[in-house]
């Protein structure tokens, strides 16, 4: 039997779709997979059923003080040397993939195991970033190649690249089920930067057949402050959030009841620079894809694909009046926007990208 192993130095775990469809990408083809992984009691569902995970206890008190310090991501870094170390040592297991997530992941595997591919989430520059690229990147899984330029510089000719999305994998056909189209979604991490509270006041301007669920995790503190100032439209019935944790293979069949989903990022909030931000193909996204769902998103680069398919509409500004009037504009046209949201997720399906990835050979 095959083996793998994936170093995924982050706490959202349930929440990282790639991981997830690695997984069970690698189990259906018959592949044992371990991962490892942070558990700082942060995300709910943070115990996953049916995967071999080697979970990093950190207590959240502690997380606090290093945070404060500034020294959390060092602290990670520490307890993921001493597991892969373990790993490599103690268990002798000649792993036949190693998948290192983002350099802090990268660096911890590739100090113990040989051949060890870089699967990229976020991308930041910074000291861990340079110490991977002087160990030598030379598997790489990456979205695109705009994100692979920032990460590799002029040496990206160096590094085998699979580009793979944050997607999906599509089973079955895709049928669009019969909508009233008054249904709008808000998908992933409940924040302002993400922009919440733009997708809320245009409620305020559609007539009152019209909801909007607000899906994914939000905070206490930040729940309480919408349940607040918004009460008008919870209280009419028209606003909803929506915490509860849906597996991983559960959430196109969740998303199918909605009619547009909104994919924002408030660069008032964000810094207008951040490359990770602007290049990020994000994940909500082409779940809205498979589901057949049209979009309604911000107009940066890794948003495009919106744009290319005529899955949806991309705004300029983030102002009431233009989601109003992209809303209107998907449902003059909502069944061709619905299709080609389809046809989007089948050109990005997951399990095509990553079939291609295990039948490359890496050097």
């Amino acid at each position: 039997m095959k083996t793998a192993l994936v170093v995924f130095p982050d706490e959202w775990l349930p929440y990282c779709p790639t991981i997830l469809n690695i997984v069970q990408s690698l189990r259906e083809e018959g592949w044992s997979v371990k991962v490892i992984a942070v558990d700082n009691n942060r995300f709910e569902g943070a115990v996953l059923k049916d995967v071999d995970i080697c979970y990093i206890k950190i207590n959240p008190l502690l997380v606090s003080v290093l945070e404060k310090f500034r020294v959390y991501k060092f602290y990670v870094f520490y307890k993921f040397l001493k597991m892969c170390f373990c790993l490599s040592s103690f268990k002798k297991i000649n792993y036949d993939l190693v998948f290192g997530v983002d350099p802090l992941g990268f660096i911890a595997a590739r100090l113990f195991f040989r051949k060890v591919i870089y699967l990229s989430l976020e991308i930041r520059k910074d000291l861990l970033l340079t110490i991977a690229r002087f160990l030598g990147i030379n598997s790489l899984i990456i979205q695109t190649p705009a994100r692979e330029k920032y990460l590799l510089g002029d040496y990206s000719y160096k590094s085998k690249t699979f580009y793979i999305q944050n997607a999906p994998i599509l089973k079955g056909d895709r049928l669009i089920p019969n909508r009233s189209g008054y249904r709008l979604i808000y998908l992933g991490t409940i924040i302002p930067s993400h922009g919440v509270e733009h997708c809320i006041k245009v409620l305020r301007l559609l007539d009152g057949n019209y909801t909007l669920t607000l899906k994914g995790v939000i905070f206490d503190k930040y729940r309480e402050f919408l349940l607040d100032k918004y009460q008008d439209v919870f209280n009419e019935g028209r606003l909803f959030i929506d915490n509860k944790y849906v597996p991983q293979d559960g959430v196109v069949k969740y998303l199918v009841q909605y009619d547009i989903g909104f994919c924002f990022y408030n660069f008032e909030i964000i810094e207008s620079g951040d490359f990770n931000y602007i290049s990020a193909p994000s994940g909500k996204l082409f779940n809205y894809y498979a589901a057949g769902v049209p979009v309604i998103g911000t107009s940066i680069l890794g948003l495009q694909s919106v744009t290319e398919f005529h899955a949806g509409v991309l705004l300029e500004r983030m102002e009431s009046k233009e989601i109003l009037k992209a809303i209107k504009e998907i449902k003059g046209s909502y069944e061709m926007y619905a299709n080609n949201a389809i046809k989007a997720a089948q050109h990005y399906d997951f399990k095509k990208s990553f079939d291609h990835f295990l039948n490359g050979t890496i050097d």
